[in-house]
Parts: structure tokens; sequence; C-alpha cells
């Protein structure tokens, strides 16, 4: 619950900085960043962390647009 309350609480800014990438959150703090989700995951198991675990976000690149 603190990793999602602290990424709310800092999502615009880390928007900005991780545009592109997947980050993992641990203890309120960016524990590793990828632009590609799975190498994220990927590496997250290689260091003995379960990514279902952890707070995993992704964020688009800056010039992306969604249609819905």
């Amino acid at each position: 619950y603190q990793d999602s309350k602290w990424l709310n609480d800092n999502y615009e800014e880390l928007k900005k900085e991780y545009a592109g990438r997947a980050i993992a959150i641990i203890n309120q703090d960016i524990f590793h960043s990828d632009e590609d989700y799975i190498k994220l995951l990927d590496f997250l198991r290689e260091n003995d962390i379960d990514p279902g675990e952890i707070f995993v976000e992704v964020f688009p690149e800056d010039d992306v647009a969604y249609i819905l």
C-alpha cells in the first residue's frame, strides 16, 4: 500500500523522469527501471525478487496518445 501511495503522490514527476520506461518500486523508491518491461521482470527474478510482490508501473512515451 505504501508504494502505491508513494507512486500516486509522485506520479507526475515520475512520469516525466521515466517516460517510456517500466519501473519497479520497493520501499517508496525506484529499485530499477528499464525500457523493456520483460527485461525489468527478468532483472527482478534474477535478483530473487518476485514481481508479483512489489509495485511495477509502466510509463508511456511522452508523445504517445491513446484513443479509448
